[in-house]
């Protein structure tokens, strides 16, 4: 709270005769400042023009003059105001403070809360005498809102960097998990063997790991990485369940696929956030009974559309519309959606980054997003990818049966998580690989210099204690300049800002990958001819 002046305010007053002393003092400047009338109109038209809302009260603290942003801001005229008490406009005021000469931050409760900064002065004749006091009042509502997105904004980043801390290790467990158990599937299938637990382990862990790259998406804003041709109904159905399950019994869900949709290229577990947030923001919406329309179609923008959407270009996309029969929007509210923090909600009830999200996500995908909108007509939004069509879907390379050797050539294998790396291990072995390990850079590095052989490629997490991947990667290239490299990371975004630019004998992997993506990336990076590096 900053302090308020201490200085007298002399209005510049002549002296007043005893009559006009003690005659009670009107709204108007003439009655309360001696002078001509052309100078106390001149000082009424300047406190007019003025921004900030003026207040002027007597001894008693009761209310004689308000100037026009004041008869704005409290929604009634000077004669209205006249003989009124500040405490009587605004409940919080605290004459106490203002007496001391606080200044102190007011808020007005009404259809949408204003916030005031009150700076009072003493006003006094030119004898010395006080008449009372200037209360001037700043509408500080729009700084407020700053403050509290500001904070907003702070929390946002140290749950980034909560998340950033946990999802290394975590993404490590599930991939041991997820990895360990599809050697199982494979190992069952191979034997001709079935369990009926495996699948649901599979599925488990697969959501469990999309749902922590969601998190660290969300929160660090982290850019797309994990880009790949999707087939969105099955996409779109695979989230059904969940869907249900955020939804009251009075709102029902409506599907409508369209079947010879096309394909699109985006990462799976942004685009279901997308749906998820597009979907919570209809639910939101419908106070009452209500509907949630979920559809998909191929739609060709034509001209004749990029007249009325010119930031949309021509072209063939795929549509996503989520439709909800709620209050819906005026055209006010429609244009601020998409800013980050907006929200219509009540204080406390909502964080105003869901659609700011959708926006970012929908962009990062190279898409665009749709949203029309009338009060008591519902809402709705509609998200156009690029379509790719009559392309195939790519699949991942398929897990090698036991006894089937296809590797050759050596890898160090360097990663700070024991069960991890145990596993990686395990698949490169299993694939014809001679394996060598180790859990940090230091040991990496003694381990190399006592090793009798060259090696062919260095498989090495970015993130570790004590040395980092690429302070090894450099330190084992002054001893073999035609090394390859392959860098792992869960913190894609960071990561490859801090990569640059690799090397085409290098490669990143993202963390979590299967076992075909990790063959597949191997077996490019030892395909590619040696760099020997001066």
């Amino acid at each position: 709270m900053l302090g308020w002046p201490r200085r007298h305010t002399n209005l510049g007053t002549s002296a007043d005769s005893s009559q006009g002393r003690d005659r009670p003092i009107s709204m108007q400047f003439p009655a309360f400042i001696d002078g001509e009338a052309k100078e106390a109109s001149l000082l009424q038209a300047a406190f007019d023009g003025v921004g900030e809302a003026l207040l002027v009260t007597d001894n008693q603290e009761l209310l004689v003059y308000a100037n026009a942003r004041a008869e704005q801001l409290f929604g009634a005229c000077a004669g209205a105001l006249r003989g009124k008490r500040p405490g009587e406009l605004i409940p919080a005021w605290c004459p106490t403070e203002a007496e001391r000469g606080a200044e102190c931050e007011f808020q007005l409760h009404g259809d949408m809360p204003v916030w005031l900064r009150v700076r009072s002065t003493r006003w006094r004749r030119e004898s010395g005498e006080a008449l009372g006091w200037i209360h001037t009042l700043t509408e500080i509502t729009e700084l407020k809102e700053l403050e509290l997105q500001l904070q907003q904004s702070q929390k946002m980043e140290m749950l980034g960097r909560f998340a950033g801390g946990i999802a290394h290790d975590l993404t490590n467990f599930l991939m041991v998990v997820q990895n360990s158990a599809q050697l199982i599937a494979d190992e069952h299938a191979t034997s001709g063997t079935s369990s009926e637990y495996l699948p649901q382990l599979l599925r488990a862990s697969q959501r469990s790991v999309e749902l922590v790259a969601q998190l660290v998406a969300f929160s660090r804003k982290q850019t797309v990485q994990a880009r790949r041709v999707v087939e969105l109904n099955l996409l779109i159905s695979h989230t059904e369940a969940m869907l249900h399950r955020l939804l009251p019994e009075h709102i029902q869900i409506r599907t409508a696929y369209a079947e010879d949709l096309g394909s699109v290229r985006v990462d799976p577990g942004q685009l279901e956030q997308v749906i998820l947030n597009l979907i919570l923001n209809a639910r939101d919406a419908i106070s009452g009974d209500g509907v949630i329309e979920l559809r998909t179609r191929n739609r060709d923008w034509t001209p004749a559309d990029r007249e009325r959407y010119p930031f949309v270009p021509v072209g063939a996309y795929v549509s996503i519309v989520v439709h909800d029969s709620g209050c819906g929007m005026n055209e006010e509210t429609l244009a601020s959606i998409f800013k980050p923090f907006f929200t219509t909600k009540p204080a406390g009830q909502g964080t105003g980054l869901g659609l700011s999200t959708v926006f970012r996500i929908v962009k990062q995908n190279d898409g665009y997003i749709l949203a029309k909108s009338r009060p008591g007509e519902g809402s709705c939004f509609e998200v156009l990818l690029p379509r790719l069509d009559d392309v195939a879907e790519q699949v991942e390379t398929p897990m090698l049966p036991p006894g089937v050797l296809r590797g050759r050539g050596s890898v160090l294998v360097v990663e700070d998580h024991e069960g991890l790396r145990r596993l990686v291990k395990g698949l490169l072995r299993r694939a014809g690989y001679n394996v060598l390990e180790a859990q940090n850079g230091q040991e990496a590095l003694a381990l190399y210099r006592s090793h009798a052989s060259r090696i062919d490629v260095l498989l090495t997490d970015v993130v570790m204690p004590a040395m980092g991947g690429t302070a090894l990667a450099s330190l084992l290239r002054d001893l073999q300049p035609d090394l390859r490299v392959i860098y792992t990371s869960g913190h894609t975004g960071d990561t490859l800002s801090a990569l640059g630019s690799l090397d085409d004998a290098d490669a990143f992997l993202p963390k979590p990958f299967g076992p075909g993506q990790l063959m597949q990336v191997l077996e490019q990076v030892m395909a590619t001819p040696r760099i020997v590096r001066a």
